[in-house]
């Protein structure tokens, strides 16, 4: 599957006859953005105009086979510990755990009321970008999941019915860690960790190819980085 021969809209998931059609989120890509935006080109440029060339790998350079070998590999030899993670990051919305999250670091911080709506407001606009975007790539590529290429993948969690490639969950866990970053310097080291750990997650819970969370994070953090950019010319 080196070339994405086979498509995510042309193979059944594991226990259905049918490709899927009744795909999850497809709007997301029409929602309005804060700090990048489309153009008619079907490209995203910055809210100065400037072309956007996102540090993600295209997918006809990867090689799906192997991908999909890690999977089996890391399912067949799953590991309680890692149960748990691809449990406690994929129950919810992706963003479920960052959100508290960004409360404990204002409390610890003691960031007055203003500030805290204003950084609230400065995360999840740049969370929302990383959906439009990443929603944008999967239906672009439309790169299968694990469990349509092999249908006797045993995933810890449901698959969900979009695109894989890349990871939503990664995607925005690198750009929260990055706008995050921005505001709580000394907490650098603590949120790469957790942006890391919620991208590994989706692999050790069967849904998601290590290549969708490497890229997404990656990708997460190009997003963020453009976010913080406009950020740093307003006031704290």
């Amino acid at each position: 599957m080196n070339h994405l021969d086979l498509r995510w809209n042309e193979i059944p998931y594991a226990g259905e006859k049918k490709p899927p059609s009744n795909s999850e989120e497809m709007l997301a890509t029409s929602l309005a953005t804060h700090y990048l935006k489309m153009n008619g080109n079907d490209n995203f440029i910055t809210n100065q105009g400037e072309n956007i060339q996102f540090d993600i790998r295209s997918p006809h350079k990867i090689n799906w086979e192997k991908e999909l070998k890690f999977v089996q590999k890391t399912i067949k030899e799953i590991k309680p510990h890692q149960k748990e993670l691809a449990t406690y990051w994929g129950t919810g919305f992706p963003t479920k755990y960052f959100t508290p999250l960004m409360e404990t670091l204002m409390g610890s911080y003691k960031v007055s009321t203003p500030i805290a709506a204003k950084i609230y407001a400065a995360v999840l606009a740049a969370i929302n970008d990383s959906f439009v975007v990443t929603w944008h790539l999967k239906f672009k590529y439309l790169v299968p999941r694990p469990i349509q290429l092999d249908h006797n993948l045993t995933t810890i969690l449901d698959t969900p019915r979009h695109p894989s490639y890349p990871s939503g969950h990664a995607t925005i866990a690198g750009c929260t860690e990055t706008v995050l970053n921005y505001y709580f310097p000394n907490e650098a080291k603590r949120l790469r960790i957790l942006a890391k750990e919620c991208a590994a997650s989706r692999l050790y819970a069967g849904v998601h190819f290590p290549i969708d969370n490497e890229e997404g994070l990656r990708l997460g953090r190009q997003i963020g980085r453009i976010a913080v950019h406009e950020l740093k010319k307003e006031p704290l």
